[in-house]
C-alpha cells in the first residue's frame, strides 16, 4: 500500500474508539515524539494522549470520580496546535469518540475545520465487548466501586451504537465536512502475525 502524505498544515484528529488499538497508536507517536518533530510533524502536548482537553470539550468526567476539567485545557491545547501553522498535526484520544454531535463540530472547527482529517480505527464488536468485560473488572477493583456498574453499563451499550455507526459512518464526526482522506484501519491489520 502506498504511503499517503497529507498537505502542510493538516490536522489528523484520531477519535478511537476504545479499545479498537488506540493505547498502542498513542504509545507510538508519544515515543516518537522527537521524530516526528524532525519530519515537521506535531504531536501536541507531553503525555500519550491529551486527555484532559479532551475530555473538557466533550463534558465527560475525569476517570475514577476525578473532578472534571475545565476548558481552559481544552484552549490551551488548541493554541498549541494553531501556533504549529502549516506543520502537520496529529491528535489521538478515544475520548472524542464520546462527542456528540456539536461537540464533533467544535473540535473541527477549533483545529482547523478543513484542514481536519478524521481517522477511526475499527475492531470487531465481539472483541470490544470482551476488553470492555475485562476492564469493568480492573476498574472495579481499583476503584473499589460496583454500584456504578448500571451507570457504565448503559454508557458502554451507548459506546458500542458509536462503534457500530462509525462502521456505517453515520458519527457525530461525518457531517463536519467533506470526506477527503478515508481509511480504515483495524489493530490485526498492522501485525504479520495475525490475520484480519
Amino acid at each position: 500500500m502506498a504511503a499517503v502524505l497529507l498537505e502542510p498544515g493538516s490536522r489528523l484528529l484520531h477519535i478511537g474508539p476504545h479499545k479498537t488499538g488506540t493505547t498502542a497508536i498513542q504509545g507510538a507517536l508519544h515515543l516518537a515524539r522527537e521524530r516526528l518533530a524532525a519530519e515537521g510533524v506535531v504531536y501536541p502536548g507531553r503525555g500519550r494522549q491529551p486527555l484532559w482537553p479532551v475530555l473538557a470539550v466533550t463534558g465527560q468526567p475525569a476517570l475514577l470520580g476525578g473532578p472534571r476539567p475545565e476548558i481552559s485545557y481544552w484552549d490551551s491545547l488548541v493554541r498549541d496546535v494553531r501556533a504549529a501553522g502549516d506543520q502537520r498535526v496529529v491528535l489521538s484520544s478515544e475520548f472524542f469518540a464520546e462527542a456528540d454531535d456539536a461537540t464533533a463540530r467544535r473540535v473541527i472547527a477549533d483545529l482547523g475545520g478543513a484542514r481536519v482529517h478524521v481517522v477511526v480505527t475499527l475492531r470487531s464488536l465481539a472483541r470490544i465487548r470482551r476488553r470492555n468485560g475485562s476492564n469493568i473488572c480492573k476498574m472495579a477493583s481499583i476503584s473499589g466501586i460496583w454500584n456504578g456498574w448500571k451507570e457504565y453499563s448503559a454508557s458502554r451499550r451507548r459506546h458500542r451504537r458509536r462503534v457500530s455507526g462509525a462502521v456505517t459512518g453515520m458519527t457525530p464526526w461525518s457531517p463536519a465536512g467533506p470526506p477527503r482522506t478515508a481509511r480504515k484501519t483495524s489493530p490485526s491489520s498492522c501485525s504479520t502475525n495475525q490475520t484480519g
